[in-house]
C-alpha cells in the first residue's frame, strides 16, 4: 500500500469556510437572543430549541472538501520507456569455418571480427547466438561486452552438438531474444560463410513483417578452399573426394538487402567491422521501444469517491422533509443507465490494461480512456504520433520523459534533446534521461556529418564541372592557335613555292636568250 496523500490538496482550503460560518452564526444568534432575556423567556414558557442544522452542514461541507481533495492511499504502476539500440550477434560454427581461403582460416577471422565489433557498440544491449546444425543462445541481451568476449574467444565447431548449417534456426533464436526482452526493433549481425537457397527462403519468411534488419559479414570467398580439420587432415565426402567450401555471396547479400541490412565481404583491414558498426549504430528510426526497468511511473488512485455515499445522509437532513430526499436519492440512481461495457466486471481502462499485458497494444490503444495508458499502448504499437498527443497532456516529470522518448522515436530528435535537457535540469540525477540524451545527441551528430558529406560532394561536383569547362575552353583556344599557325605556315610555304616557280621561269628565259 502506498503512503496516504491528497491528489488535489487545494480543495482542503474550503475547510476554512466552516469556522467563518460558525462565527457569523454565533454573532447572529447573540443578536437575536438579546431581544428577550433568557430568564424572562423561560418564565414566559418559550423553550429554546437547539438545532443541529449548522453542525450537519459543517460535517457535509468537510466531507465534500475532503472528497474533492482526492484522498489516495493506493497506486498503479504504469510503464515508462527508454531508447536503446539492441542487436544479436550470430556466429557460424559449422565445420566449413576451418576452410583456409581466408588466412589463417575462416574461424579465426570470425573470432577477430566479432571481438573487434563488441567495443564499437557503446549503446544498447548485445546478445550472442552460435549455430551449426542447430542454434544456441550463448548470452541474452546484455551490456557486459567483456562476458561476450570471453565466450567468443573459446568458440569452435567442436563445441556444437550437431554439425551442419542452419541459419534460419539462429535467426529464430535471435528473434526470441528480442521478444523476451520486450524489444520490437533491432539488428541481427551475422558472421557466416554460406547460405543455400532453402535457408534463404526460410530466413526471409521468419523476418517477414518484423522490424528487424540483418547485416552480414561474409567470411570466405566464392572460389572457396579445402576444409583443414584441427588434426591436419582435409575434410572429405563419402566418395573420398576433398570438400571445397565455397561461400554463396549472392544469397548472403540478398538476405541483407531484403531485410534492410548491410552486406560486407570480409576484409583484411577493419573496414568491414567499421562499416557494420556504423550502420547498426546509425539506427535512424530503429531506436528500440524498450520498457524501462529503472524508471517506474506510479499512477495514484483517487479514493475520494468512497465518501460520496456518506454525503447523502447529511444532504437529506439539510431539508425539512428529509425522507423525501432520501427516497429520491435512492431511486434516481436506478433510473440512470451506465455505459455498457464488453465485460460486465471490467471498465475500459481495465480491459485496456488486460490487453496491454497480453501484448495486444493496438487493441489496448483503442480501449484505454486514460491518456497516460493510451500513450504507453500507442508507443508500444509504434504509433508515435498518437503517443506524443497522449503524453503531451501529462506535465509531470515522468510524463514529459515518456513524451521525449516518443519524440525521439518519431524522428523529432532536436525537440527530444531539448526536453531531456529540461528534465535533467529539474532532476540532475535522472540517469535514464541522461542515457537517452546521449543516444539522441549521437544521432544528431551523425545526421550533421551526413549533411556535411552531401554538401562536400555537391561542391566537388561543381568545381569539377567548372574545371572541365575551363579545360575545354583552353583546349579550344589552343586548337584555334594551332590552326592559325598551321594556316600561316601553309601561306608561307605557298609563297616560297611561288617564288621557286618564278626563279625557274627566269632561268628558262635566260637560257633561251
Amino acid at each position: 500500500m502506498a503512503e496516504f496523500t491528497f491528489l488535489t490538496p487545494y480543495w482542503l482550503l474550503g475547510l476554512l469556510v466552516i469556522p467563518v460560518v460558525l462565527a457569523l452564526n454565533s454573532q447572529y444568534k447573540g443578536k437575536k437572543s438579546s431581544l428577550i432575556a433568557p430568564h424572562l423567556a423561560k418564565m414566559l414558557g418559550h423553550s429554546v430549541k437547539v438545532k443541529h442544522f449548522y453542525f450537519v452542514w459543517g460535517l457535509a461541507w468537510a466531507m465534500a472538501c475532503i472528497a474533492l481533495a482526492g484522498p489516495s492511499w493506493q497506486s498503479n504502476t504504469r510503464p515508462s520507456f527508454e531508447l536503446s539500440q539492441n542487436r544479436v550477434l550470430v556466429l557460424d560454427m559449422s565445420r566449413s569455418m576451418y576452410a583456409t581461403d581466408v588466412k589463417p582460416n575462416r574461424l579465426t577471422q570470425t573470432r577477430y571480427k566479432a571481438l573487434d565489433l563488441l567495443p564499437k557498440w557503446k549503446e544498447g544491449s548485445t546478445g550472442l547466438v552460435a549455430y551449426a546444425g542447430d542454434a544456441y543462445t550463448l548470452s541474452p541481451l546484455t551490456t557486459d561486452s567483456s562476458t561476450l568476449a570471453g565466450i567468443i574467444e573459446h568458440l569452435s565447431p567442436e563445441l556444437m552438438p550437431y554439425q551442419g548449417s542452419n541459419l534460419p534456426a539462429a535467426i529464430e533464436t535471435a528473434l526470441d531474444q528480442f521478444s523476451q526482452a520486450g524489444v520490437n526493433q533491432g539488428d541481427i549481425v551475422v558472421l557466416a560463410d554460406d547460405l543455400d537457397d532453402s535457408e534463404l527462403t526460410r530466413s526471409l519468411s521468419l523476418l517477414n513483417g518484423k522490424d528487424i534488419r540483418v547485416s552480414v559479414i561474409a567470411i570466405g570467398t566464392a572460389d572457396g578452399a579445402p576444409i583443414a580439420l584441427p588434426d591436419g587432415a582435409q575434410m572429405k565426402n563419402q566418395r573420398g573426394n576433398t570438400i571445397v567450401a565455397k561461400t554463396n555471396l549472392k544469397n548472403l547479400q540478398t538476405l541483407a538487402k531484403k531485410t534492410g541490412g548491410l552486406f560486407v565481404p570480409v576484409q583484411h583491414n577493419n573496414r568491414d567491422v567499421d562499416s557494420i558498426a556504423t550502420f547498426t549504430d546509425n539506427a535512424g528510426s530503429h531506436l528500440a521501444a524498450k520498457q524501462s526497468e529503472d524508471v517506474k511511473m506510479d499512477s495514484r488512485l483517487n479514493g475520494g469517491f468512497w465518501l460520496l455515499p456518506l454525503l447523502l445522509i447529511p444532504a437529506a437532513l439539510l431539508f425539512r422533509r428529509g425522507m423525501i430526499w432520501v427516497l429520491l436519492a435512492s431511486v434516481l440512481p436506478m433510473t440512470w443507465t451506465p455505459k455498457a461495457e464488453a465485460n460486465a466486471f471490467l471498465n475500459q481502462n481495465q480491459q485496456g490494461e488486460q490487453l496491454y499485458q497480453q501484448g495486444e497494444y493496438e487493441k489496448a490503444q483503442s480501449a484505454f480512456t486514460d491518456l497516460n495508458w493510451k500513450g504507453a499502448a500507442s508507443y508500444q504499437a509504434g504509433d508515435y504520433e498518437s503517443a506524443i498527443q497522449a503524453f503531451s497532456n501529462n506535465k509531470t516529470l515522468d510524463g514529459r520523459y515518456n513524451l521525449a522518448n516518443a519524440l525521439a522515436q518519431n524522428g523529432q530528435l532536436e525537440d527530444a534533446a531539448d526536453l531531456y535537457k529540461q528534465l535533467i535540469d529539474e532532476k540532475p540525477d535522472f540517469e535514464a534521461a541522461k542515457k537517452n540524451l546521449s543516444v539522441v545527441e549521437e544521432k544528431l551528430k551523425q545526421q550533421q556529418q551526413k549533411r556535411k558529406k552531401t554538401s562536400l560532394k555537391k561542391i566537388k561536383y561543381c568545381s569539377n564541372s567548372s574545371n572541365s569547362s575551363n579545360s575545354s575552353n583552353s583546349s579550344n583556344s589552343s586548337n584555334k592557335s594551332l590552326k592559325m599557325t598551321l594556316n600561316k605556315s601553309k601561306d608561307s610555304s605557298h609563297k616560297t613555292h611561288k617564288n621557286l616557280k618564278i626563279k625557274k621561269k627566269s632561268k628558262k628565259l635566260s637560257n633561251k636568250k
